[in-house]
Parts: C-alpha cells; structure tokens; sequence
C-alpha cells in the first residue's frame, strides 16, 4: 500500500513532489481532492481554517460565558474547526475567568515568596549556629588551653 507523506488532512495545499510519470501521482492527486473538500455553505481561510460566521461567534461567546473551566480556547477551537487566536478574538475569556487566573497568580508568586523569605530564614539561623559553634570551639580550646596551663604551673 502507498503512503502519502505531506498530506495533511486540515489544510488546503499539499506540498509533496511528485514527479509527473510517477504510479503515486493518482494517489496524490485523490489526497488533493480530499483535502480540499469542504462543507457545503461554509467558508474556509488560506490556511484551511474556518470563517466564523456571526452565529459561531454568539454561541461561541455564550459558550466561553456559561463554562469556561470546560470551554476553554482550545476546546472551542475543535469544535469549530478554527485557530486558538480565532477563539481569543471571537470569544475572549469572560473577566471574573480572567480575575481568578490572576489573582492565581498572585497568590503563587505570593507562595513562592514565601517560600524564599522560609528559605532565608533557614539558611540565617544555620548560620547564625555555624558561627555560635565556630565561637564555643574557639572558647572551649582557650578553656583547655588555659586548664594545661594551670596544671603545668601547679606540677
């Protein structure tokens, strides 16, 4: 069986050599037809995109408006057979969608924040304890040093 490498079956160019005495050239040409069969009364960009119509952007934009957890620019994209950015245009994330992902956000950053001023807070009191050890080692070697002495003076 042939294959048919460079056909893709959501744009409206194939862009594969074929050369013109070649027995996979009907084959292509086939692939071409399908590709470039649309539905009837529906409108399609240079891309292969669909044109959203008024309707498709109204039920679009109420879509987006009821559910947005579960419409969301990529679910609506499939569903109308158009572009992410077609979705962002047509029918933009409602504003509270909009609020909750920002202060989202905010309380991450507000998180790591926090995380970071903990983590300045360990990493302080390790060194205010590597610097009293640092101390007590220092003061428990003159001690010693001091009892030496003694004893030496005492014998």
């Amino acid at each position: 069986m042939l294959r048919t490498r460079g056909v893709r079956s959501f744009a409206t160019r194939v862009e594969k050599h074929v050369p013109r005495v070649d027995r996979r050239r009907p084959l292509l040409e086939r692939a071409k037809s399908m590709v470039t069969q649309t539905t009837p009364g529906v409108e399609y960009n240079a891309k292969g995109h669909r044109v959203l119509t008024e309707a498709d952007k109204a039920k679009m934009d109420e879509l987006r408006r009821t559910n947005p957890a579960s419409n969301t620019q990529r679910a609506l994209a499939r569903r109308f057979g158009v572009s992410r950015l077609a979705v962002a245009i047509a029918a933009p994330a409602p504003p509270l969608r909009a609020r909750t992902h920002a202060e989202k956000l905010a309380m991450d950053e507000a998180r790591r924040v926090a995380a970071t001023r903990e983590a300045r807070k360990a990493r302080r009191k390790a060194w205010a304890r590597s610097q009293l050890d640092r101390e007590h080692a220092r003061w428990a070697a003159r001690q010693t040093l001091k009892a030496q002495r003694r004893a030496e003076a005492e014998n």
